[in-house]
């Protein structure tokens, strides 16, 4: 089943950059168009429904078809032909335009779905954690080749569980699947899992939890030439720890200090740092005397 509980450990990694995210308390939620994944948030979508489907509510629809038109008729014809009588006449007919129906649909489905991928990217926002906070290729993918830095967040703070309904898409912890072929359906026999949710294996080593938002809902939008950047806040206590990379620079290693002890909201946070282990390829965590 989706969204199973949420591990007691979530990370994010970070380049250098956005080392602000201490100070202005913003974090970036990206569109799926935006990932480096061009798969993301692209299913392969076989129409907007199945052919057994549009025919039957192509079925549904009829009688409320002819009735609308009978209502049409002048009052000396209805005295002459009972509704029921005109739709059973007329039924037969309009059966047979079936083909017609499914045509038109195919027409407009093609359309409509192509246009699919670039409005979910002007609506919906992605937060992307990953399980742990040791991964040499995240490190390297995600946080400037290790010269960045991770932030531990609390999956049981309120923030990552804010869902309002159980047919809610945004505001909570969800867990990443990955398989060996994309999801294929028709478009009402998507749910958001197929969705938003579903990438290679490949992927399996960034142990991915996200969360989805509204990008109305953002906080605070930085317009650039190539694409707008939507921010939105991040409660302090919801930071547990900012681990240091294991080349970040003594300049990102005081910036992390002084955002820390200044906010009298982050005296709970922790900073840590990576070093190379000396006999193995892993980092190690440490703290205090260390850093």
């Amino acid at each position: 089943m989706e969204d199973l509980r949420a591990p007691e450990r979530l990370f994010k990694y970070l380049s250098p950059a956005r080392i602000n995210i201490l100070s202005d308390q913003l974090i970036r939620y990206t569109p799926l168009g935006a990932f480096n994944d061009p798969f993301e948030g692209r299913p392969e979508i076989k129409g907007l429904a199945s052919k057994e489907v549009a025919l039957s509510s192509f079925a549904e629809t009829i009688p409320g078809e002819l009735q609308a038109v009978y209502n049409y008729f002048p009052a000396e014809v209805r005295a002459r032909l009972s509704l029921e009588q005109w739709i059973q006449s007329s039924t037969p007919f309009m059966q047979k335009q079936q083909d017609q129906f499914l045509a038109m649909l195919g027409t407009l489905s093609k359309q409509f779905i192509s246009s699919i991928p670039n409005k979910l990217d002007d609506v919906l926002g992605v937060l992307s954690l990953c399980e742990v906070p040791n991964s040499l290729l995240m490190w390297a993918h995600y946080a400037a080749s290790h010269t960045g830095f991770v932030l531990e967040l609390d999956p049981g703070h309120p923030y990552f569980n804010a869902r309002r309904s159980d047919q809610d898409e945004f505001g909570y912890l969800r867990q990443v699947k990955y398989r060996d072929t994309r999801p294929s359906a028709s478009l009402i026999d998507l749910d958001g899992t197929e969705m938003f949710l579903v990438k290679s294996k490949e992927w399996f080593y960034e142990r991915e939890w996200r969360v989805l938002r509204p990008l109305k809902d953002a906080h605070h939008v930085v317009n650039s030439i190539t694409e707008n950047i939507h921010l939105f806040q991040l409660p302090t206590d919801s930071i547990k720890t900012v681990i240091l990379g294991a080349r970040a620079s003594s300049t990102l290693e005081d910036q992390a200090r002084l955002a820390i002890s200044t906010n009298s909201n982050m005296s709970h946070v922790q900073l840590l740092k990576c070093i190379p282990d000396e006999s193995h390829f892993k980092i190690n965590i440490v703290a205090g005397e260390n850093i």
